[in-house]
């Protein structure tokens, strides 16, 4: 009983993760910002990923994970005048996205790649591939 409690917690991992990772996202999302169109297309990813969450892979979650840990980082600087360290901690942020589009854009790659009867997925996917960056 206590294995099957924990499969189930397991399973809902995915879609905390990436229900969380449209929050930033949204809040942050503007063209006059350095890397909006990296956020951007993080967005159409997980749009994929959301409409079937086991298809995010281990290494797709971890890297939104240190993304959310690293934007946390990079508010609490924002909030502080004057800091040298903002610059490095835009830097890393930025390379933060580009991980999570490379390995989250991999996972949404192969959803879309296979038939699926999962409605929406057409659309997403659709959009993933007419992104403003003209793909990956």
């Amino acid at each position: 009983m206590r294995r099957i409690g924990m499969m189930v917690r397991g399973a809902c991992l995915p879609c905390a993760l990436l229900a969380l990772a449209t929050v930033p996202l949204h809040a942050q999302d503007s063209d006059t910002q350095p890397g909006a169109l990296s956020r951007a297309h993080l967005g159409r990813v997980l749009a994929v990923l959301r409409l079937q969450p086991e298809a995010a892979g281990q290494s797709c979650l971890d890297s939104l994970r240190d993304l959310h840990k690293t934007e946390d980082q990079f508010k609490a600087l924002q909030g502080k005048t004057n800091n040298p360290d903002l610059g490095l901690a835009q830097d890393v942020l930025e390379s933060d996205y580009e991980n999570s589009n490379q390995i989250c854009g991999a996972d949404a790659d192969r959803l879309c790649a296979a038939p699926s009867g999962i409605k929406g997925l057409q659309g997403a996917c659709g959009a993933l591939r007419r992104g403003p960056e003209g793909g990956r």
